[in-house]
């Protein structure tokens, strides 16, 4: 069987008029078809508006993807990102499926399971550290951002305070 996974950080990113997760969604349904698995079955699992940095054991579909998987099966992600954002997470993870039975596909970097050959072992784990560091760049902006905006006085987000509101919104 097929397992697909789909995420987006954001609720906002999750609206209907947005196209990340259908397009997600079509690579995995496109990679089922492409090896003749549609007929047997593809469950897609959606995170919508959840964060990269928290484990898949800890995301609410993530978790019951990872109940569900059996030897056998295939796990299909649009993007090694969508899935993990953790190297640790994503090397052990790999590793504990590969060890059950159960194949990765990152259809960004191949139709191929990612522990098939040594040369694509190499490129997931290299990618799996590029996807670490990008997320905790990602950490560092946003707080160089927020200090910032606390200097210059700015609103850093929550409500406002009792008797006041925040310049751009409506009272």
């Amino acid at each position: 069987m097929i397992l697909g996974y789909c995420r987006v950080s954001t609720k906002g990113q999750a609206d209907p008029e947005k196209t990340s997760l259908p397009d997600q969604e079509n690579k995995i349904r496109a990679y089922a078809t492409s090896i003749g698995a549609d007929k047997f079955g593809v469950q897609v699992y959606v995170d919508e508006g959840v964060s990269g940095a928290i484990p898949l054991d800890q995301r609410p579909e993530g978790r019951r993807l990872l109940a569900d998987v059996r030897a056998g099966d295939t796990v299909v992600s649009a993007k090694l990102d969508r899935l993990f954002r953790s190297a640790v997470d994503a090397l052990t993870t790999a590793e504990r499926w590969k060890d059950e039975g159960i194949k990765l596909v990152l259809y960004d970097i191949s139709t191929e399971p990612v522990y098939d050959s040594p040369v694509a072992k190499m490129f997931f784990n290299i990618l799996a550290a590029v996807a670490n560091f990008e997320r905790e760049r990602i950490g560092e902006r946003i707080e160089a951002g927020k200090r910032g905006k606390a200097a210059k006085g700015g609103h850093l987000g929550g409500r406002a305070p009792f008797g006041y509101r925040i310049d751009g919104t409506r009272a």
